[in-house]
């Protein structure tokens, strides 16, 4: 056993920012589970859509690796044919490095983890961040020292953060239609001095496209996405989307204590629920208003 904790932990993650997030918050986790383990926060290219760090700096950099995976050509040669009636082993042997306790997804505790695990999947789990993993992912990341104009801080604007990105061809069903947008600023509009929206999005046109019906001034920030999160987590009122990046947002604003303020789709609760320490009445009664 002494021999396999020899090898380093890694921690694979696909994905944008938000997924990034969780990859860094389960490298925390495990760095304090594995103290003598070396970690290794393995970035893929690969997915729907090509994906580059955006935590760069935020860890040394023999904790990090960048894999460029995106596109491989998996090319249907007779080789490749002939390969794949071996996928059966491959299968057989991917159960067993589960079952052994050398591979996992992380679907359970954190707990349940083999002193001789090699891998784990890091982009998205449903473990629980504690307040002083989020301390962490707060400092490293810049998010607690934004300096901005004050304008997303105004009582008088609504920060919305819309993912749109490929989910329109992808997951159409995940997207949060314009209706509904549209429907909720309106509404807001009725019951506050609401005269301006801060716009972020990876869709800044066609979002503004959308919202402008509602008659408000739209300032459209082309932004990074961390810019974006440092921004949003700060903002007086915010409007989150389906997104990892907006689920990330309500966490960092639920770390400061931003109450109330924070609009989600209903369909993002039970995650939230998932890995924060609060229940779904405390979230509801002290952060977030569901839509």
């Amino acid at each position: 056993m002494k021999i396999l904790s020899m090898f380093p932990l890694r921690i694979h993650c696909w994905g944008g920012l938000g997924s990034q997030f969780f990859a860094l918050s389960t490298f925390l986790l495990l760095s304090k589970k594995f103290p003598n383990r070396k970690l290794v926060l393995v970035l893929h290219s690969g997915g729907v859509t090509e994906r580059t760090s955006e935590i760069d700096g935020f860890l040394p950099i023999g904790n990090i690796k960048k894999v460029s995976d995106f596109n491989a050509k998996k090319s249907r040669t007779i080789e490749s044919l002939e390969s794949s009636q071996n996928l059966s082993i491959k299968g057989l042997l991917k159960l067993l490095a589960y079952r052994s306790g050398f591979v996992s997804d992380l679907s359970g505790s954190i707990k349940e983890l083999k002193p001789w695990i090699l891998s784990v999947r890091g982009h998205y789990t449903n473990l629980k961040i504690p307040h002083d993993c989020i301390n962490e992912l707060v400092c490293i990341s810049g998010v607690e020292n934004f300096h901005g104009n004050g304008e997303p801080n105004s009582i008088n604007s609504l920060s919305i953060h819309y993912r749109i990105g490929d989910l329109l061809n992808v997951k159409p069903e995940s997207l949060v239609s314009k209706e509904t947008l549209v429907d909720l600023v309106n509404a807001l509009k009725k019951v506050n001095s609401i005269d301006k929206i801060h716009l972020y999005s990876d869709s800044l046109v066609l979002a503004s496209q959308y919202l402008e019906i509602c008659g408000l001034t739209i300032e459209c920030h082309d932004e990074d996405t961390l810019s974006a999160v440092k921004a949003l987590s700060h903002a007086s009122t915010f409007i989150g989307t389906n997104s990892k990046v907006s689920l990330w947002i309500v966490i960092f604003r639920i770390f400061f204590n931003i109450r109330m303020k924070s609009y989600i789709p209903a369909a993002m609760l039970p995650q939230l629920v998932a890995v924060t320490d609060l229940s779904e009445a405390q979230l509801i009664e002290s952060f977030v208003k569901l839509y």
